[in-house]
């Protein structure tokens, strides 16, 4: 990426580790994470700055985006708060949502378009 990483984010090497450990990609990573963590905020998160008009700066972030990101790696998410700087017990845990909340648009579109292909013309609605 070319930026170092923060000497005081010591969340973001764990997070690495645990991503490599998983045998995931960033990209890979941040797909499970279903949206709430895009690649580019994943390699912000690793290295612990962002990009502001071509300066490096510092990031901040939030208990969910640290959650989201430590479940996609199978990190313990009390432990990856802690390390993030968190206190586990202020993160309330989100309720579960939809049943297909848990797949990624992407997923859910392939699985639409597959189901698409699979009908008889008869059946197409006239566009």
């Amino acid at each position: 990426m070319g930026v170092s990483t923060r000497t005081d984010w010591p969340f973001g090497p764990a997070l690495e580790r645990h991503r490599v450990r998983a045998g995931l990609s960033v990209r890979a990573a941040a797909r499970r994470t279903n949206g709430q963590v895009s690649d580019g905020r994943w390699y912000q998160l690793e290295s612990g700055y962002q990009k502001i008009r071509g300066q490096d700066i510092a990031i901040s972030t939030t208990a969910p985006t640290v959650a989201a990101a430590a479940k996609a790696v199978g990190w313990d998410i009390e432990e990856a708060l802690r390390v993030a700087g968190f206190d586990p017990a202020d993160y309330a845990a989100p309720t579960p949502g939809h049943p297909l909340a848990e797949y990624s648009t992407d997923d859910l579109v392939d699985e639409l378009h597959r189901r698409i292909k699979r009908m008889p013309l008869e059946d197409t609605p006239d566009l």
